[in-house]
């Protein structure tokens, strides 16, 4: 029996050596893996950054200024003012149509007009 314990207790303590190694790689991957995701990640956010500088670059308001008045006449452009814009009470919108109302077969009421496409 001591030559059988002693076998399985070396089994066990191969098996486990095997499986703690086996681990150990399984965890030297998956840390390789997120290193590259998050040098992957870095350079994103590097590129987010140069995009919002050009995006301002691209919005500044003197360059879009120049870009109008040297554009102006074949893209009949014009600068905008104050006067372009309104309050919203000043929109004339066109009026709701009536709600009306017919009962169906069933007993139900059906409603119909209010938003255009028949929707409540």
């Amino acid at each position: 029996m001591t030559r059988t314990g002693f076998a399985l207790s070396m089994l066990a303590l191969v098996s486990a050596a095997a499986w703690a190694y086996h681990v150990n790689y399984e965890t030297a991957e998956a840390l390789k893996r997120v290193d590259a995701l998050e040098r992957e990640i870095a350079a994103e956010r590097e590129r987010i950054r140069v995009l919002d500088v050009e995006w301002a670059l691209l919005n500044d308001p003197a360059r879009l200024r120049r870009l109008v008045v040297a554009n102006r006449d074949a893209l009949m452009l014009m600068p905008i003012t104050s006067e372009h814009f309104k309050e919203v009470a000043e929109i004339p919108y066109p009026p709701k149509p009536p709600l009306t109302a017919r009962v169906l077969p069933a007993g139900e009421v059906q409603l119909a007009g209010g938003l255009p496409g028949g929707a409540e």
